[in-house]
Order: structure tokens, then sequence, then C-alpha cells
């Protein structure tokens, strides 16, 4: 009897035994493949104690921080990130028993971070557990879009703004046209009342005729058929030209307190380059000076700097602002709109300069202040 019992003493040891190290087997399986899952993560897992400290830190995600697994356990995440109140207000919701998400910025970097109570077998909470994940690319892609809806924003606002301000340049000169050709038609007009309607007439015709310039030139710009016929071109031939343009400009526009000065090289300089598309980019750059300057003087001319002609183009007008320095160049775009509003103007002349510039292999920039000029500067290789 007693040994009966005892060969079934040792039957149940044995099964206690074996059912212990089966036990065992399998909480040191589970640990393993949390390890595994825990550390090959490119998310990082934290785990903190009641008082804040690690007690893990694993993770892929751990690298992008310099930072190595296990490197802050036993430290405090109250010191560590004292200086980001938003991760410390999270650990401490966690605490409280609140699970709680947070986007923050730690340097450069960018992170998705789920807070979540860690709670013992009888429901209290002992610490924190954490899951964080890199979404530095992801903020990147959402701020590029985010640029490029306002760019294209402001791109239908530049748009219709410019079609308006289409509107009224075509009429201004169209009415002008039209009213002074009516009065040309009378017979009893003096001769030099005749001569002064006639030039308006011209003058408002070369308007116009420029409008549709810059709208064909833009519309070959966007479509990207610009075509270059360079040949030689005597630079100090085609500047002295436009001393007479310049003062013919002026008379025509009544502009009576502005002189026009040039700083035109004896040596003669040839270079190889487009002659059209120079005088409209000269054309443009005259026609912005004398639009802007009401009192002063213009000047203009080239030196030679570097292998390069550098053509200037100077004026006493009301200047830029530095603000504004970049913008101007873009299409549909003027400094100081609400004065240009009062002027004639497309906002497409130093576009088109710009790119006319680019196509000729040289580059265009400014120097200006308010209320004491501009100097527009482009170069050309010789």
């Amino acid at each position: 009897m007693d040994a009966e019992k005892n060969k079934d003493q040792g039957v149940s040891d044995y099964r206690d035994v074996s059912d212990k190290k089966a036990i065992e087997t399998a909480l040191i399986n589970s640990e393993q493949k949390f390890r595994t899952v825990v550390t090959n993560s490119e998310a990082i897992i934290f785990i903190l104690d009641e008082e804040g400290v690690f007690t893990l830190s694993e993770g892929k995600g751990l690298k992008a921080l310099g930072l190595k697994p296990g490197e802050v356990v036993g430290a405090s995440v109250f010191d560590l990130y004292k200086d980001n109140p938003d991760i410390l207000d999270a650990v401490a919701k966690a605490l409280e028993g609140t699970s709680n998400k947070l986007i923050t910025q730690v340097g450069h970097l960018h992170y998705d971070t789920f807070y979540s109570p860690y709670r013992c077998p009888t429901g209290e909470c002992i610490g924190v557990i954490g899951l964080s994940v890199d979404i530095t690319e992801r903020i990147k892609k959402e701020e590029e879009l985010e640029r490029a809806r306002k760019k294209a924003e402001e791109s239908d606002h530049l748009k219709s703004a410019f079609l308006a301000n289409m509107s009224h340049e075509i009429r201004s000169p169209m009415n002008a046209i039209l009213g002074f050709s009516s009065l040309l038609a009378g017979d009893k007009l003096s001769e030099e009342e005749k001569k002064t309607y006639s030039e308006i007439v011209q003058s408002k015709g070369n308007e116009l005729l420029q409008m549709l310039n810059d709208l064909i030139d833009i519309s070959k710009i966007e479509a990207g058929i610009i075509s270059l016929n360079c040949d030689q071109l005597n630079l100090n031939k085609l500047l002295s030209e436009y001393v007479q343009i310049a003062e013919q400009d002026l008379v025509v526009r009544e502009i009576h307190d502005v002189e026009i000065c040039h700083s035109i090289p004896l040596k003669e300089v040839i270079i190889e380059s487009d002659e059209k598309k120079v005088r409209q980019i000269l054309n443009n750059l005259m026609a912005n000076a004398i639009k802007f300057t009401k009192q002063g003087e213009i000047e203009f001319g080239f030196t030679i700097k570097a292998g390069k002609a550098v053509i200037y183009v100077k004026d006493t007008g009301i200047g830029v602002k530095k603000e504004e320095q970049e913008i101007i160049f873009d299409r549909f775009r003027q400094a100081d709109e609400d004065y240009s509003r009062s002027s004639s103007g497309t906002g497409l002349g130093l576009y088109i300069c710009k790119t006319l510039i680019r196509q000729l292999n040289g580059q265009i920039w400014l120097e200006s202040a308010p209320g004491k000029g501009t100097t527009f500067y482009f170069s050309l290789p010789l």
C-alpha cells in the first residue's frame, strides 16, 4: 500500500517538474520572440516605471537619435526631456492611467508617440509603455504638399489679378487711340494739334503692341519654344541708339524732370549674341526705369568684368523693398503693386528679361533701396 502511494507521488512529482519545465520553456520562447520583435522594430519601444525611469529602450529607431538599445535604461525621462514639456505631460497622463498620443520634434526629427499605462495583473498602473514612430519623411512630404498648394493658390490669384489688370491695360490705350483718331478726323485742327494727337495715337499704339508682344513671348516661354539667332553684336553702337530712344520716350510721356545719362566705353566691344533679344531686354529695363522715375536721372551703360559684358540701367525712382527684390522676377508680379496698378504694365517684363538672359547664358540682378532708386544689371558672355 505504501509502495503504491509512493509510486503515485513520484509520478505526480515528475508531472509537476515536467509542467514547470514546459512553462519555463514557454516563457523563455515568449521572451525571445518579444525580444526579437522589439529589437528588430523600426520604431522605438520603451517602458518606464512609476518614477518615470526607463526600464526598457529598444528598437532600430534609436539609431537616428544617436542612441544604442538599452543606453537610457536607468535614466529618468523627466531629466532627459526636461526641456520638452509636451513629452513630460504625455508621460504624466499615462502614469495617471490615461492613454494618449503626441506628435513632437526631437532635434530635426519628428515622432508620433503613443503612451499607455503599464498595469500589473491587479490593474494598478506601475509605469508607462510607449511606442514611438519616426514620421520625419511624412512631415516633410506634408509640408511640401502644403507649399505646393499655397503656390498653386497664389498662382491662381496672380493670374486672376493679371487678367483683370490686362483688361484695364488694353482698354486705356485703346480708348485713347479711338478718341484721338476721332478728333483727327475733324477739319478744324491746327497743324500743331494734329501733330500732338498723332504722337499720342502712335504712343498708345506702341503700348498696345508691347502688351501683345509680352503675351506672345510669355506663351513661347511657357511652351519652351524660344529660339535664338546669335551673331556679332556691337554693344557700343546698340547702347548709343538708346540715348535718343529714351529721350523721345520722355517727351511722349511728358516727363520733364528726368535727365538721360550714359556711360559707354570708347573702345568698341563686339559680343556674340541675339540682337533682337538684347534689344527686348533693354526695352523692358528702360521702360521700367522711365515708368518709376518722375525726377532725377536715368543712366545706362556697360563695363567688361571677368570675361563678360555687364550692362546696367540705373534710375533715381521709387526703389524696391528688400523683400520684393526676388518676386519681381516672377511672372505676373510687380514690386509695389499698388503703385504699379496706377501706372501701365503687364507685370511680365522682368520675368521675360530673366528668361531671355538665361537663354543667352547670362544673369540678371539688381541693387535697390526704397526712395533711392534701382540699378538693374545683366551679364552676357563675350
